[in-house]
């Protein structure tokens, strides 16, 4: 990989200044082994592995503000924000860690914002058996950014609910206004 970031900087500029440059190709390749990181995680075990009993039947769960970074498959530059994530608790609870570990092992993957805000949802659905997940996903994203620049306060919202939490009004005001009390459950925010 590094030498393609090399060709890459050739490609940019012939007469650049190598001698400024010649450490940024392993630079590159360093950043972009972590961001893509993610392949090496095996998601869906880490979430098997990490279940614990509910005893408190029907609380909803809220894990909010988790940051997270990603790269575009479409244009290989990253984009980020924070993911939130509700499920109403039935068999299984899972830690905050233990979220936060499987947004990052999705999210450090080459990545679509609305496949990646799926794929969070259907892990913690499968394995936590719960009445209901949702995802709450807003982002920044860079190539948007940098190609177009009238679109700089732009951002990417996505939303995936499951189950109890299907509809994007319900999830939506859950993840919105996490304050609020609801008459048959308890909320619980991590």
């Amino acid at each position: 990989m590094k030498t393609q970031f090399q060709q890459i900087l050739d490609q940019i500029h012939p007469e650049v200044d190598i001698k400024k440059l010649e450490k940024t190709a392993t630079r590159a390749q360093n950043a972009y082994r972590k961001v893509t990181n993610g392949y090496s995680i095996d998601a869906e075990s880490l979430c098997k592995k990490s279940l614990i009993e509910n005893n408190e039947r029907k609380s909803i769960v809220i894990a909010s503000n988790i940051f997270f970074i990603s790269m575009c498959e479409h244009h290989l530059m990253p984009f980020f924000g924070t993911c939130h994530i509700a499920y109403e608790a039935n068999k299984y609870i899972i830690g905050l860690s233990k979220i936060t570990a499987i947004v990052e092992a999705y999210a450090h993957r080459l990545q679509l914002q609305e496949k990646l805000t799926q794929e969070i949802a259907a892990c913690l659905f499968n394995h936590l058996q719960p009445f209901g997940v949702g995802v709450y996903m807003q982002a920044d994203h860079c190539c948007l950014k940098l190609t177009h620049t009238e679109a700089h306060s732009t951002q990417l919202t996505t939303l995936f609910g499951l189950g109890s939490l299907q509809k994007s009004h319900e999830l939506s005001l859950i993840l919105q206004n996490k304050d609020i009390k609801h008459e048959h459950t308890n909320l619980v925010t991590q």
